[in-house]
């Protein structure tokens, strides 16, 4: 650069300095941020904001330079910058303004576009001179900026502003005076307080305290105060908080009183003085609940009872107990269940005289009410009774009291009452100890499935099934030999069940029951093969075989029904041969059932292995409903040889529509290997059997097969292949499209779709597929594709396809009309695979879009 052309800049940018107009890019440069903010404009970046925000907050913890920063933002709103400029300096000074920033803050205040921002910042400034500012202000401001600093000044609330907000009463602006009594709420001294009591006697004559008119007295425009009962409730209400907050609870609780009793303020300012008097004066606003909870108008019992929740449950229950029978059945039973949730020495009490109410709705929410408390004797014996005396609800909600009351009390009442008192009263104290988890109730429990009342066996049994453990095996184990009725024996097997489940080592669950066998009675023998069939394991199934041999019948029967029901496939020979040779016939009917329900879970045995099974259980079956169980599993085979058994049975009157319910489904599973035979066997199905829920399964299959039909399924795969550089991976030859080797392998598709994300994986790179296609004769065909990406498809080394795309697979979304050859025809797919999902399909249709009559397709 030339000197002269230097020395013309500097003289340019001191004159810029010296006529204080817009610094230039240069001159910001060097200044302090703040400084440069006045060069502000919105559409600007927005770095020198980010900039001043940055230099406020590092000037907090250094005095010297925070009044330098105040200084350098109270010059810039001073200053003749743009408005936003200006603006912004006034919401930093907010940050880190003092006493200093107030003559320019009160001289923005005369800015309508500024004076909204002013206000703000003069608010949150400590000290009085804020506070003058805005004082001040009030004589010459107007609109929503004279509305901002009188709600300043409340927020404020300094006792300074009571006489200038009084001042502002009297004006005919309906909101300004309203902003003028909400900011007396907020300041709530005692001239505050004085100026609200002059307003309310505008709409209560007796809105003085002690009743009497205030000495002040407060003219208001008509206009206003028409508008004004919702501004003044509010403002009672702020100014009532705040008492409450400071300590000066009478006054506090005569605002509230007063002001929900006015019958001008809004209902809603109503029930939050209901909800102040209530904290303030929680003794005599109880009263006044009671009396809305009795009253029942227009919502307020509904507030009451909610408001329930705050007062002290002991004033409540003193107020209320004398006159709680005046309310109505369901409000009774709403506030018992309010008092229930905060008990108090007296609430046992109530709740137990409610407990014994002519409404059920009472009584219920007593006995409900009951469990919430550190139970009594008195609320132990009530509960007691009421389980074994009432019904529906009234006793489920007993039960569950007696489930969830606390107490040693209440545990030495049901203990006690176990032994001692009517049988239904010990059976639930047996079924109250198990809720409750008592494990010293035990020994008691043992004796009480003893007792002579069968109610009381079955609930100690119930109760031993929860609390008894491995400890007292042997002890329930007796009590299963000896039970005396069949109903006792049912009970303790699943008793004897739930304690062996705790015993780690299977011998020591089944050894005892094994060695009880012998000398047990016979209807003790049958409980003890049916806890035998639960257990299961090798040392349960060798007892249950050699039941088999038992001369009564009985228990040979029981022993078939074991086997039956066992939980694993280890007794299927056994089954097998009962089902075949088992006398009587019943017990044959039992062994089949058995083998089907037994096979039907064994998902470990090899196909062939099942179907034998299936093929013996068929041959041996000699009822139709046997059958129809056999033909539901063979349904769900994968053997071929599965329709041999099936086809004949569409002859049979009484199993052609099950017979042709199971054919379709093998014909479906089995299409791939032989879809020829498969939909011959299908069309027998359709024809055997007129039942429209055979149809409709029979159209549901051929539209699947006709859907999964003529798809290659068998393909050999190469690949991945990957390329570096940028050129497209369709055209990039890789091996397999010279006849060069490469590694092969065998992949199945099903239903027809090559899954190359899930066999390979990865992103850009390619896989190819090669299969043969076999023709009877040279014809045209339809290769109807599907790809995910792109695809390249060669027939007998032409490229006969190619589609550079990136997409999701649907089938059939490319079709090709190609010429086969007769004889064999190379059929090879390449696979580009951008990102995402990766696939491929190929069916192969005829020009009609039909099946090929004699086409194969193999991998090679």
């Amino acid at each position: 650069m030339h000197t002269t052309g230097c020395v013309r800049l500097l003289c340019f940018l001191l004159t810029s300095l010296a006529i204080g107009g817009p610094a230039s890019p240069l001159v910001r440069a060097a200044e302090s941020p703040v400084t440069a903010l006045a060069g502000f404009r919105y559409g600007q970046p927005s770095e020198i904001l980010n900039a001043v925000e940055a230099e406020v907050r590092r000037a907090q913890a250094d005095p010297a330079r925070r009044a330098a920063v105040e200084r350098d933002l109270v010059a810039v709103l001073d200053s003749h910058a743009a408005p936003e400029a200006r603006h912004f300096a006034c919401v930093q000074l907010r940050v880190i303004g003092t006493a200093q920033a107030v003559p320019a803050l009160a001289r923005a205040l005369a800015d309508p576009e500024l004076a909204p921002a002013a206000t703000a910042t003069l608010e949150t400034l400590a000290g009085p001179a804020a506070g003058d500012a805005l004082r001040v202000a009030l004589a010459t401001a107007s609109g929503r900026t004279l509305i901002g600093i009188i709600n300043a000044l409340g927020r404020r609330a300094e006792p300074a502003s009571t006489a200038a907000l009084v001042r502002l009463l009297e004006r005919s602006e309906p909101d300004v005076v309203a902003a003028a009594v909400l900011a007396l709420g907020h300041i709530a001294d005692d001239a505050a307080l004085d100026a609200l009591r002059a307003v309310a006697v505008h709409f209560d004559e007796c809105a003085g305290e002690g009743g009497k008119r205030p000495a002040l007295v407060v003219k208001l425009a008509e206009p206003v105060k028409t508008r004004l009962a919702p501004a003044l409730a509010d403002a009672f209400l702020v100014c009532a908080d705040k008492l409450l907050a400071t300590g000066q609870t009478a006054t506090a609780a005569l605002i509230f009183e007063r002001l929900h009793g006015a019958a001008a303020a809004p209902q809603a300012s109503q029930v939050a003085a209901l909800r102040g008097w209530v904290v303030s004066d929680p003794n005599r606003a109880a009263a006044r609940v009671f009396e809305l909870l009795v009253a029942g108008r227009d919502g307020w019992d509904l507030i009451a009872l909610g408001l329930l929740r705050d007062l002290p449950a002991s004033a409540v229950i003193e107020t209320l107990a004398p006159r709680l029978d005046s309310l109505p059945p369901a409000r009774q039973a709403a506030v018992l269940t309010v008092l229930a949730e905060r008990p108090v020495p007296q609430t046992g009490t109530l709740l137990l005289a409610a407990g014994s109410h002519a409404e059920p709705a009472v009584r219920l929410a007593a006995l409900n009410g009951l469990g919430n408390l550190e139970a009594t004797e008195p609320v132990a014996r009530s509960l007691i009774t009421a389980a074994a005396g009432r019904t529906g609800a009234e006793q489920q909600a007993a039960r569950a009291s007696l489930a969830r009351a606390r107490g040693a009390a209440l545990d030495a009442a049901l203990l006690a009452g176990l032994q001692t008192g009517p049988p239904a009263e010990r059976a639930e104290c047996a079924r109250a100890l198990a809720a409750r988890g008592i494990r010293e109730a035990v020994p008691a429990l043992l004796a009480a499935a003893q007792d002579p009342a069968p109610v009381v066996r079955a609930a100690a049994f119930q109760a031993l099934t929860g609390l008894a453990g491995a400890a007292e095996y042997s002890a329930l184990l007796r009590l299963l030999l000896t039970a005396p009725t069949a109903a006792d024996r049912d009970a303790a097997v699943k008793t004897v069940l739930a304690a062996a489940s705790q015993l780690p080592d299977a011998a020591r669950r089944t050894q005892p029951l094994t060695d009880a066998f012998a000398g047990a009675s016979r209807e003790a023998r049958l409980a003890l093969l049916a806890c035998l069939g639960q257990l299961g394991g090798p040392e349960a199934l060798a007892a249950v075989r050699a039941a088999l041999r038992e001369p009564d019948e009985a228990v040979r029967g029981e022993a078939v029904a074991t086997l039956a029901g066992w939980p694993d496939a280890s007794p299927l020979p056994d089954l097998l041969e009962l089902a075949e040779t088992a006398e009587p016939p019943a017990q044959r009917i039992v062994a089949l059932r058995g083998v089907v329900a037994v096979a039907d879970q064994a998902t470990n045995l090899p196909p062939a292995r099942l179907f034998e099974v299936y093929r013996r259980a068929l041959a041996a079956a000699t009822r139709p409903e046997e059958k129809r169980l056999v033909l539901a599993g063979l349904a769900r085979l994968t053997d071929p040889e599965a329709l041999d058994l099936v086809e004949p049975l569409l002859a049979d009157a009484a199993l052609r529509d099950d017979a042709a319910l199971a054919a379709a489904q093998l014909g479906r599973q089995l299409a791939e290997g032989d879809p020829a035979r498969s939909r011959a066997v299908i069309d027998r199905a359709r024809a055997a059997s007129t039942s429209p829920a055979v149809q409709a399964v029979v159209r549901e299959t051929l539209d699947a097969l006709e859907r999964d039909q003529d798809f290659v399924r068998a393909w050999l795969l190469a690949g991945p292949f990957t390329a570096s550089g940028s050129g497209r991976l369709i055209d990039t030859v890789f091996p397999p499209e010279t006849g060069a080797p490469a590694d092969w392998k065998l992949v199945r598709a099903a239903p027809g779709i090559v899954d190359l994300g899930g066999l390979l994986g990865g992103d850009q790179r390619v896989a190819y597929l090669r299969a043969v296609v076999h023709s009877p004769r040279a014809q045209r065909v339809q290769l109807q594709l599907g790809s995910d990406d792109g695809l390249k498809v060669w027939l007998n080394g032409q490229v006969v396809h190619q589609a550079d795309v990136d997409r999701g697979l649907v089938p059939g979304q490319d079709k090709v009309e190609v010429d086969l050859r007769e004889g064999q025809n190379t059929l090879l797919l390449k696979v580009v695979q951008f990102a995402g999902g990766w696939a491929a399909c190929c069916r192969i249709r005829g020009l009609d879009g039909a099946s090929v009559p004699g086409l194969s397709v193999t991998a090679e």
